[in-house]
């Protein structure tokens, strides 16, 4: 991981992942969509047997079986993009961008240091938001009453 500028912009990148194991997992993903569409496009078989079974040349077996395996090939397709889209947001979450300008007022985490998932990275503060900091003990919270 990198972290980089002190003052940021909206958009600009604040730290980044090594996204070699991500980008491989989204390649695998991305080969396994391509083969199984083509498995789809064997609907030409389905709407054939539907067309000989409405004119009594094929079994009712022989039309099911062929709805069954296209059906099966959606479902599989469909699986296999949802892997996709999963893949594709693991490659765009190895890279943090500031929501905001700011400047950086805390740093969570070393170069090269491993991070775990909801570990603070960059804590940014905004430029023209007001901030305060409040303490207070908690007999006063105890008490105290809104307004």
């Amino acid at each position: 991981m990198s972290i980089l500028a002190p003052n940021v912009q909206k958009g600009d990148v604040l730290a980044q992942l090594d996204a070699t194991d991500y980008k491989n997992k989204l390649a695998a993903a991305q080969s396994q969509v391509r083969p199984l569409k083509a498995k789809c496009a064997g609907g030409a078989q389905e709407a054939r047997l539907s067309s000989l079974l409405k004119q009594g040349f094929t079994t009712q077996l022989a039309y099911d079986k062929a709805l069954l395996a296209l059906n099966s090939a959606k479902a599989k397709v469909d699986q296999a993009q949802a892997n996709l889209r999963l893949a594709q947001d693991q490659v765009n979450y190895t890279t943090l961008k500031a929501d905001a300008d700011g400047a950086v007022t805390a740093v969570g985490a070393d170069p090269g240091q491993v991070v775990n998932a909801g570990q603070m990275i960059v804590q940014i503060s905004q430029l023209d938001a007001r901030e305060a900091v409040f303490s207070v003990s908690e007999r006063a919270v105890a008490i105290m009453e809104p307004g």
